[in-house]
């Protein structure tokens, strides 16, 4: 676990502890998934990839819906509703927050060493 629920309270969050615990594993998910399982090899995680998971904690929680992520944002009110396609899938918009704080810490380079 890169985060834990002290931490995520400590920089904001507000979720419960079950709802931490379950969009926490699937943001640990995509860290791991951008990182080829880098960070799992970590004796200490770095700040970047703490604020990086809290950051996808807090996007997967609002952006969830029935289990999966959507990048549909909609509001109702007194019968009249509105709903908004984001231009970038949710996928697009996962990777873009891990590359905003793990790009430059050598935690997603792909190529030859």
């Amino acid at each position: 676990m890169y985060l834990t629920y002290d931490e995520f309270t400590a920089y904001g969050g507000k979720l419960n502890d079950a709802d931490f615990d379950r969009f926490n594993f699937r943001a640990e998910c995509e860290i791991n998934n951008a990182t080829f399982d880098r960070c799992k090899n970590l004796t200490e995680i770095p700040e970047e990839v703490k604020r990086c998971q809290y950051e996808l904690v807090l996007y997967l929680s609002k952006n969830t819906q029935n289990g999966s992520v959507s990048a549909i944002s909609s509001f109702s009110n007194d019968g009249y509703s509105v709903s908004y396609v984001d231009k970038k899938t949710a996928q697009e918009q996962i990777f873009e927050l891990i590359y905003t704080y793990l790009a430059g810490t050598g935690l997603m380079y792909c190529g030859v060493e």
